[in-house]
Order: C-alpha cells, then structure tokens, then sequence
C-alpha cells in the first residue's frame, strides 16, 4: 500500500537532504570529528515544556504557551543550544552547547541559575544527557561519553569510543547497563557503575539514534540501510532487514510491531515476533529524520517537508481524514503528550506547534517574542 505522489515535488527534497547530509558527513570540526543537525531540540517534563534553539533555552507554560523563563536572558555571542535538555526530578536543567560547555541549570520557577558548567568536552553536544539517579550521562561529538555529578558536574567516569567518532544520540540506560550508539558503526554497552565496557557491536553503517529496546533486544537502524535487532545480553545481532534509505530516527515500538522511517520517505511496520518481516509500508513525498510517535492505536509519521500523517498501526490505512501541514521544515522529534503531539519546527516564526491526534487539528504553541 503507497500513498501517491508527485515525484518532482520528492526529488526536489531529497536533493535538498542530500546536500544537508553532504554539509553532515563531510565537515568536520576542529577535532576532526563529524558536525551534527542543527534543529529544535524539545523536552517535556512535567508542567513544563523545554526547547533549545539556537541562543536560547526556552521553558513554557504548555496551558497557555506562554515563556516561564529563557537562558541566557540576553543573548551571548557564539553561545548557540540546540540538545534536548534533561530534566530531573529535583529541577536541575542540563543542557550542552554548540561552544563545548555543559550546563547544569537549576529550575526555580520563573527563573533558572547556573549551578555548575563542564567544559572538559573538544567539540560540541549534538544529543540530549540522559540523567540515572543522581548521574549525567552526556555523550559528546568528540566521541566521548562522560558521566558527572549531577549535583557538582564533576567526573565520575568517562569512556571513549573506538575510533573516537562523533556521538549523536542520547545513551539507553537498561537496569545496570548503558548502550550508546556512534557514528564510527559500534553498537557499545557499557557499565553504568564504572563505565567499563561490557560489548560491542559492529553494524556496518553509522548509527544516528539512540536503540530502541523489544523485550530482550535492542533495535537500530543505520546510515548504512539496515536495521538490526541485538541481543541486550552479549551484544550478539539476532536478525536484520535491509532498508531502501537511510534510518535516522529511533524505531518506536508498540506491542510487538516496530515502525520506522527512512530518508526515502518510507515509513514501515515490522512484526518483531516473526524477525522483521513487513507487515506494510507507505511512501511519503520527503524524507523522515524524526523518530515516529506511538500510542495505544495510531503512528504519527513526521516528514521533513512539514506533513503530519497518522496511520493504524495494524493495517497502515490512514487515521485522519486529512494530514496537518506545518510551514517550514520538520526534523526534529516530537513529543506526545495526552491526545497532543508537540512539534519543533524550523523556517516558521512559530518555533512549536501542537497538533491533536483525535484529527490532526493544528495550532501554534509558541512564538518567541
């Protein structure tokens, strides 16, 4: 089943992703490491919503879209945010910049305060920190993953990648175990306690996103057109598909159905209990470098030419009568909350747009002044 489309309108597109991937994969920063994507990284936590863009980390008041607070207050030459921040329990905001430097801001209500910075990174924070406990985990592009204080930020551990590529992705913390993905192909796990290596895995291509867990395994997808499946255990690959493009985003996972999209524009349901076999696929008019969305029933399918589509995840038909269409470009994942998916957008005056998964109804979030 494929959804029809104008093939000059698609070319156009992937030409333009093309040449955004070229900017990607061929320039490199001072340490000779890959540079990464450049879009709204969104974070939702509670009562707030967080969004980093360029010079500024914005907090809003989702019940009215209004801004709680922004940081820095005033805008500071060469200092640029665009990781998703983490968020803990407790308040503390922790955020990496485009300048090398880690934050551990602490949210007070309609301020926030800086209580400690790292700066022991070479190259910038392309992913979001993931926060265990009272540990940061913060992967950087200089192919390093370094685990602080949360409270202080100074070091606990620190472990590097093989061949010291660029690390794009958020860590998945399992029990006692971290698995990081990198763009040198390796699949690692790694020892939460003391950041010893457990495993890894070679996967023949770049790995962008961060796996996605099935029961005992892990799912990636690669820059190399495959996605595999990986034991959690030992690392060992159990089965993989071949892909007609690139994976960028995290598979999502719905009982025992996987769906991810690729930069041809497809997005494709697996069944995880029969070793990926497909159980349907629709073909979209742009590339997909967002993760999809799940709930109970439906997928949200977010295409780089600003299309929201919403499809039942056991047949693949459409679940609105008509797709939202957002101006400007979507890259960066979303986030469902309740019946709304927020949405980063790029090349629009409005910066997060809510839609409703009942039908795609659309509005403008926010708009920073």
């Amino acid at each position: 089943m494929t959804t029809s489309h104008i093939p000059t309108r698609r070319t156009i597109r992937w030409i333009g992703l093309l040449l955004l991937l070229a900017v990607l994969l061929t320039g490199c920063s001072t340490q000779g490491m890959l540079t990464g994507s450049s879009w709204p990284g969104l974070t939702i936590d509670g009562d707030q919503v967080y969004i980093a863009n360029g010079s500024t980390i914005y907090a809003i008041d989702p019940t009215n879209g209004r801004e709680t607070w922004r940081f820095p207050t005033e805008t500071e030459r060469g200092l640029s945010f665009y990781a998703p921040p983490a968020i803990s329990e407790d308040g503390y905001v922790i955020v990496g910049s485009y300048s090398n430097v880690l934050y551990g801001l602490r949210n007070r209500g309609s301020l926030v305060d800086i209580e400690w910075t790292f700066d022991d990174a070479k190259d910038r924070y392309i992913a979001a920190a993931t926060i265990v406990d009272d540990l940061v985990l913060a992967p950087n592009a200089d192919g390093h993953l370094y685990a602080l204080d949360l409270e202080t930020g100074t070091t606990e551990w620190i472990y590097t990648a093989t061949d010291g590529n660029a690390l794009w992705s958020p860590p998945l913390v399992i029990e006692d175990r971290v698995y990081l993905s990198s763009l040198d192909h390796e699949l690692y796990c790694i020892d939460l306690s003391n950041g010893d290596e457990c495993w890894k895995q070679d996967l023949g291509g770049s790995i962008p996103s961060t796996p996605a867990q099935y029961e005992d395994m892990l799912l990636a997808g690669t820059f190399g057109g495959e996605l595999f499946a990986i034991s959690i255990e030992d690392g060992s690959i159990l089965w993989s598909i071949e892909t007609e493009g690139w994976i960028w985003g995290t598979p999502a996972v719905s009982g025992t159905y996987a769906f991810f999209g690729d930069l041809n524009g497809n997005i494709t349901a697996i069944d995880l209990d029969n070793r990926g076999a497909e159980v349907w696929r629709e073909t979209l008019n742009a590339p997909i470098t967002a993760a999809p969305i799940v709930d109970e029933t439906n997928v949200y399918v977010i295409s780089e030419d600003g299309v929201v589509n919403a499809y039942v995840q056991e047949t693949g038909e459409l679940a609105w009568a008509r797709e939202s269409v957002i101006e400007g470009s979507l890259n960066a994942d979303a986030v469902l909350v309740d019946d709304t998916l927020f949405i980063p957008a790029l090349g629009n005056d409005c910066l997060l747009f809510a839609v409703g998964t009942e039908a795609g109804s659309l509005r403008c979030e926010f708009q920073p002044e």
